[in-house]
């Protein structure tokens, strides 16, 4: 089925990069080739990949993702993927489904009231088991007729949810299903966070409107984001001011300024921490390399 799977997946992914197809929340990744680090701030998701393999850094915590796994983020989390193994002839192959809230409530609606899982991430990987596996076969061939994307396609991803809520991590999922979860309101506060991360933090407020207790909302959005809320904010800032440098949009002092920055020499210090080097020095080194012109197209992208 393995096989199919990849032939199916290269029949709708016919170019390089993230490719739509015919069922919206249904996107297939295909790159051809390594390539360096990218930042990307996505939402709840299933990756499902079939060749290759890719690396992602969300917070601390590294995940390895290659076929017979699935990943999963259950809210939006900035990461930093590269895929590490690809080709012309075997590129890099990824399923990518948008995780609905409403289609998940739903499933849970359906089924048998069950004691709970063990809490665990917001963010995991796991083993996919032949189930999930041929739910994603169906989906795909799905695809090659328009009524069954309209009728077929949404059961399929009604089967693959009730396969996330039977899974290890059945109580991440669940979370992002039912309002006013502890899943849901970090879900709003970080959504907060991403719209105005020029602005200072103010966890007070954000735990506040998630009806939770400092310590409480610490603990949720770790368990959450794999990060804290300062170092969720820290990165968006960052990422931020490197495409602007990147770019040449601006100099390393007004870039910390423009992500919210007031002292440019705190930026320069968590700048190095974060890409190793300052940020004029590693300008500098974009500026002089061969790969000047893809580094800074790829920054625009991200």
């Amino acid at each position: 089925m393995t096989d199919e799977l990849v032939s199916l997946a290269l029949k709708h992914a016919r170019r390089q990069g993230m490719n739509a197809t015919a069922f919206a929340p249904l996107e297939i990744s295909r790159i051809e080739r390594p390539g360096p680090p990218e930042f990307h701030v996505g939402q709840p998701v299933l990756c499902f990949p079939l060749q290759g393999r890719k690396r992602l850094t969300v917070g601390e915590e590294k995940f390895v993702y290659e076929p017979g796994s699935f990943f999963v983020a259950s809210v939006s989390v900035p990461s930093v993927g590269e895929v590490t193994e690809a080709s012309s002839r075997t590129p890099y192959l990824c399923l990518v489904l948008q995780l609905d809230p409403g289609a998940i409530y739903d499933v849970v609606s359906a089924l048998p009231s069950r004691g709970a899982s063990p809490r665990r991430d917001g963010v995991f990987i796991d083993k996919a088991r032949p189930e999930l596996r041929d739910a994603f076969h169906r989906l795909l061939r799905s695809l090659d007729d328009g009524d069954d994307v309209a009728v077929l396609a949404p059961l399929v991803v009604r089967e693959v949810v009730y396969r996330l809520l039977t899974s290890r991590f059945a109580t991440q999922v669940r979370e992002l299903g039912v309002a006013g979860s502890h899943t849901q309101r970090i879900g709003h506060a970080i959504e907060r966070i991403r719209t105005g991360f020029r602005r200072p933090l103010r966890i007070a407020e954000l735990a506040k409107a998630s009806q939770m207790s400092v310590a409480s909302f610490h603990e949720h959005f770790r368990r959450a984001t794999l990060m804290s809320p300062l170092q969720f904010q820290k990165q968006l800032r960052l990422h931020e001011a490197r495409r602007l440098l990147i770019a040449g949009a601006r100099d390393a002092a007004s870039a910390a300024y423009e992500v919210g920055y007031s002292s440019p020499s705190q930026f320069s210090r968590e700048y190095a921490r974060l890409f190793g080097l300052p940020p004029r020095t590693e300008v500098r080194e974009f500026t002089h390399s061969p790969g000047h012109a893809s580094l800074r197209s790829r920054s625009r992208r991200a």
